[in-house]
């Protein structure tokens, strides 16, 4: 027994001797990687200078802190999606992400909507985004509490919260293709708004018909004519389906198979607009309309070719001779296709 102690101390101590002699070695090691770093540096520090080579050291951690970051850093939000998506689908085998997609767009056209038109009606009662309404309604206050004069509308939902405002009296309601009969307009007058704009898809008859039964209307003289209105994103579906880029706000133009001009269309987040391949003037019609309210669309006009036609029709309705501005307007911009537009078109052919 007392040898096997012995022997068992013997070899405790060998290995106790290879132990200390290898953490020796190691930390001899060590030591000697540490001077010869300190040598470099100090031969460095002597070279470039003290300051810069506390900035060196600063840029090399830097480095290396941003290299670690990116490595996690998704590099786009398709990479986010990589990331998140198959641990969201290990949890939720259920999830759609299409359908996560189609709400979010739904949602925030319902929202671009509201501000657009200043009204809540779409989504008063829209359980997803029934968290957003105080901050839609502070917005929408906002918007109505700004000082102007009038306030155009297309959506009649607007006129509920206009009550609400006490703003009734600041509305125009304007919605292009509408208005084109006098009950129409009367039966908003009635509800006390300041005024309602005809369409100007009817005829020079019936507009003066109309002006002499109803008082103070709106009517548009200048410009091209809103033809087509949808809310559907008809020119993101084109480029989508033939497979090109959506470019949204940007001017695009229509070409029938049996006319030669082009017809403007646009699309923005709240649907896409035609317009009319040409521009309504109203030089020789102006005076004879009952109204001292007139309207000029400017979209797709210049600004010149916009401040030339108000300061014609101004002269015109002092007294000076109409054909002579009529000419020198059409003159000066002969790139612009005038159209009497459907003044003397027949409504129902």
């Amino acid at each position: 027994m007392i040898g096997y102690f012995q022997d068992l101390k013997e070899r405790v101590e060998c290995n106790m001797e290879f132990l200390l002699g290898f953490l020796g070695a190691i930390l001899g090691i060590v030591l000697v990687i540490v001077v010869i770093a300190l040598v470099i540096l100090k031969s460095v520090g002597k070279m470039v200078g003290i300051n810069e080579m506390k900035t060196l050291i600063g840029a090399a951690k830097n480095a290396k802190q941003i290299a670690k970051e990116d490595a996690y850093r998704p590099k786009n939000v398709s990479g986010i999606t990589k990331l998140l998506e198959p641990e969201i689908l290990r949890d939720f085998p259920d999830f759609n992400k299409d359908l996560l997609y189609s709400i979010v767009e739904s949602n925030l056209r319902k929202i671009f909507s509201a501000i657009e038109n200043k009204s809540l009606a779409g989504i008063e009662n829209d359980k997803d985004l029934i968290l957003l309404l105080p901050k839609l309604k502070e917005e929408i206050k906002d918007l109505k509490e700004r000082n102007v004069n009038h306030i155009y509308f297309c959506d009649p939902a607007v006129y509920y919260y206009a009550k609400d405002l006490d703003l009734v009296d600041h509305l125009i309601y304007k919605p292009d293709t509408l208005t084109v009969s006098a009950n129409d307009l009367a039966f908003w007058k009635e509800r006390g708004i300041y005024t309602s704009s005809l369409s100007p898809l009817i005829t020079e008859e019936e507009t003066d018909k109309i002006l002499d039964e109803v008082e103070n209307v709106e009517v548009t003289i200048h410009g091209h004519i809103l033809m087509s209105a949808s809310k559907r994103q008809l020119l993101s579906s084109y480029f989508e389906d033939s497979h090109q880029p959506v470019q949204q706000e940007k001017v695009f133009y229509l070409k029938e198979m049996k006319r030669e001009d082009l017809m403007p269309i646009y699309e923005d987040d709240l649907g896409t607009y035609i317009y009319s391949d040409f521009v309504l003037n109203s030089f020789e019609e102006i005076t004879s309309f009952h109204t001292d309210r007139f309207f000029i669309d400017g979209i797709f006009l210049s600004t010149d070719e916009l401040s030339d036609a108000v300061e014609a029709y101004r002269n015109i309705l002092d007294g000076k001779d109409t054909q002579i501005e009529k000419e020198n307007y059409q003159a000066k911009h002969a790139n612009l296709k005038f159209s009497s537009g459907y003044y003397k078109e027949k409504t129902i052919k």
